[in-house]
């Protein structure tokens, strides 16, 4: 199921992660992949529901980085309600995300995923909740410094390149991402310019 996901066959992985779910209620890496899946078809609701689910099951059945991967979801995803929602939802889901990142960092801070998410956070937060360029630039060379092959983390750091009008190192961040995996969503979604998991 991983291998299809990681293939972009998402409907078929989600298929087969569903049936898998339906014998092992209680197998955490089902849940994020299933998750993760939701989070690309943006079906963000889903997936923050996916991802709360994992953090109800018995925590001596769910290992830290499962754990931390359903932090860092919630954390996507309530990043995504809070821009694309009215007022209200900005305010319920914001703080929402912070608190789950800051839990996923309390854990694992060193992980590329943390990494990651800390530095889009730096990267797309406004200005008076925390944005902050240069912070997003070194959390994410760190990330692909941990995992060189994270083509999200590529595709943030050109928008990092990007937003201080370095247009060089911007081009050459898309052009590794595309070459690592010219199907992926976030890749896509900045070359259309479709913005839904937001352009900065």
């Amino acid at each position: 199921c991983e291998l299809m996901r990681r293939n972009h066959q998402l409907d078929e992985s989600a298929y087969e992660l569903t049936e898998i779910i339906k014998v092992h209620p209680d197998f955490s890496p089902a849940f994020i992949t299933l998750g993760f899946i939701k989070y690309v078809q943006l079906h963000f609701h889903e997936c923050l529901r996916l991802a709360e689910h994992v953090l109800t099951q018995d925590k001596e059945r769910v290992d830290t980085e499962n754990i931390v991967r359903a932090h860092l979801m919630i954390t996507a995803a309530c990043g995504m309600l809070t821009h694309h929602g009215n007022p209200l939802k900005k305010i319920v889901y914001g703080p929402r995300a912070l608190k789950h990142l800051n839990r996923a960092e309390a854990l694992l801070p060193d992980a590329a995923g943390t990494l990651f998410a800390k530095g889009t956070f730096h990267l797309l937060a406004p200005h008076f909740f925390g944005h902050n360029l240069n912070k997003a630039r070194t959390l994410l060379l760190a990330s692909i410094e941990r995992d060189p092959h994270f083509v999200d983390a590529y595709v943030r750091l050109a928008q990092v390149y990007k937003s201080i009008g370095d247009n060089a190192s911007y081009v050459r961040y898309m052009q590794i991402a595309k070459d690592k995996d010219p199907g992926n969503e976030l890749l896509l979604d900045m070359e259309r310019g479709t913005c839904h998991f937001m352009c900065p």
